[in-house]
């Protein structure tokens, strides 16, 4: 789980399951998680973003922390 402070990008297994290509703005993101807050079963980060074109509301299952190996896996944990 990511927390505050944590660089963190897309996971890869997210961008695929979405279609985004290599060309795609999201898979050169790179932010800072400014808040993480619990909704029921689900929590969203808020993040601040490299590029101001990508949403700072994110569920935390689609990003990992950068240097992580969570970034490249190819199945859900």
């Amino acid at each position: 789980m990511v927390k505050v402070g944590d660089d963190v990008r897309y996971t890869k297994l997210f961008l695929r399951s979405i279609g985004a290509t290599a060309t795609d703005p999201l898979w050169r993101a790179r932010g800072c998680v400014v808040e993480v807050t619990a909704s029921g079963d689900w929590a969203f980060a808020q993040i601040k973003w490299n590029d101001p074109d990508v949403p700072e509301r994110v569920n935390v299952f689609n990003i990992a922390r950068v240097g992580s190996l969570r970034l490249y896996e190819e199945i859900r944990p």
